[in-house]
């Protein structure tokens, strides 16, 4: 079972790099050319109660950090985008071993995942991995748990497997195959 290689490879290939560069040369870019105008103070009341505004010489915590979680996004962005890349070089060295290619990209992508979480839970200096540990933390703070990746993840995982399927193959391997997905959905 040989599956057709897609010609398209190359250019898809090297659109990822230049993405994943370009990701992460885009903070510096910002820094380099950002404006260097001053940003207007926030006015405060005054303590006279007179409804008088007078200026602030303090800055709020959003002007401070650029307001919001730009940079925290932009690096959990840059780690994805980087476990994709690693998960798809896995589904091409597998192929050419005429293994499928879901496994290849199983195991490298979770191959590099532990590898970065491994180096997130005993103190990595990698910027993005302490990026990503500010995401688990924002995510806290919103309630939003973190199962919601997971399940982001094998809807991307069950699309994936779901696009390599052949209806013609499935069709001449028959009863066995039908048997497997009833029992796959029942037994669990």
């Amino acid at each position: 079972m040989k599956r057709s290689r897609n010609p398209n490879r190359p250019i898809i290939l090297l659109a990822i790099i230049v993405t994943v560069i370009g990701f992460h040369l885009f903070p510096l870019f910002a820094a380099e050319h950002g404006s260097d105008e001053a940003t207007p103070t926030h006015e405060e009341k005054s303590d006279a109660g007179h409804g008088e505004a007078a200026p602030s010489g303090e800055k709020h915590a959003e002007e401070e950090h650029g307001g919001g979680h730009g940079g925290v996004m932009l690096k959990v962005l840059f780690a994805i985008i980087l476990i994709l890349f690693a998960a798809k070089l896995g589904g091409e060295v597998f192929e050419r071993m005429n293994q499928p290619g879901v496994i290849g990209e199983l195991l490298f992508g979770v191959l590099i995942g532990n590898v970065g979480l491994l180096c997130l839970m005993y103190g990595g200096s990698n910027e993005y991995l302490a990026g990503f540990g500010e995401f688990v933390d924002w995510m806290k703070e919103k309630d939003m748990p973190i199962d919601v990746l997971a399940e982001i993840g094998v809807i991307f995982l069950l699309f994936e497997v779901g696009l390599e399927t052949n209806v013609k193959e499935m069709m001449s391997v028959g009863l066995s195959s039908l048997l497997v997905a009833l029992f796959g959905v029942i037994v669990p």
